[in-house]
């Protein structure tokens, strides 16, 4: 495997030669590998920290997780009714809970009392 120094050195060298083989840019040259390398090492740690925890989730068991009975499940609050317009209170529509089924009630008749 190529040391860091002989990467900087290679890279620097095709660099020359994507110039056309000028003189004079050796500095900029090195620069230029030594930013590209470190830029390719620092990829490769975060590749290998990623490969590691992806690993790590695969390797450890799933969480167990308990249902809880509706007495003992917490309560949740009801959310704030906010005013409409017009004054009255709108109705908070929450999307996650569906819309109450309609009850039919029996129809009234009408008894005067006597």
């Amino acid at each position: 495997m190529e040391s860091i120094q002989e990467r900087i050195e290679h890279r620097a060298y095709d660099l020359y030669l994507k110039r056309g083989k000028i003189p004079g840019f050796h500095e900029e040259d090195w620069a230029q590998a030594e930013k590209e390398i470190a830029a390719e090492i620092e990829a490769g740690k975060k590749t290998e920290a990623e490969r590691t925890r992806i690993t790590a989730a695969k390797a450890a068991p799933a969480p167990v997780v308990k249902e809880s009975s509706p007495a003992s499940a917490p309560l949740k609050a009801a959310a704030p009714v906010q005013p409409s317009p017009s004054g009255k209170a709108a109705e908070s529509a929450s999307p996650k809970s569906p819309a109450p089924a309609a009850v039919k009630l029996p129809a009234k008749t009408s008894r005067k009392k006597k």
